[in-house]
């Protein structure tokens, strides 16, 4: 209940300052830092870890794949800037937040989940940069936590918005 409001709260402002839902968007830029004490999931002791970040069903940005390191630290070269660019109806349309999900690589088959966090769209919207520590969880009870994921988020500036197009 409270997550609600705080995110119709987010929407109110928004929609205040740019007079309605078709013209207002959300222009979020997030970085994906780093990951430390990822399981392992690999024969060799390691993990082939990226990220995936979703909004509902849909994926909005995957990094790249950072070999053998259950620590990954992310950087440009790994892909791990994503500005995401939507109307604030499509950005809170889902309830469940955003997705944040990191995954094995594997060169066959799909690869395995390492862990997920899910964060409210208001709570992206309103971080101003800081770093932001992320638990992972793991669908199955006996894994329980699966590592942390770092990540910040900002709203994106002109400049942002220029560098990633």
């Amino acid at each position: 209940q409270a997550m609600e409001e705080a995110a119709e709260v987010s929407m109110r402002n928004l929609l205040t300052r740019s007079g309605s839902v078709q013209t207002a968007s959300v222009n979020l830029l997030i970085e994906i830092v780093a990951a430390y004490g990822l399981r392992k999931a690999d024969n060799v002791g390691s993990s082939d870890p990226y990220c995936v970040i979703r909004l509902g069903e849909r994926i909005l940005h995957k990094t790249s794949v950072i070999s053998n390191n259950i620590n990954p630290i992310f950087t440009l070269k790994h892909n791990c800037l994503c500005l995401v660019s939507e109307s604030v109806e499509k950005f809170f349309k889902t309830s469940v937040g955003v997705t944040f999900e990191v995954r094995d690589y594997d060169n066959v088959g799909t690869g395995s989940r390492l862990g997920e966090a899910v964060v409210k769209q208001n709570v992206l919207l309103e971080a101003n940069g800081d770093r932001m520590e992320l638990p992972l969880e793991h669908e199955k009870a006996e894994h329980g936590q699966q590592g942390v994921l770092i990540i910040r988020s900002r709203a994106a500036t002109a400049s942002d918005i220029k560098f990633m197009k």
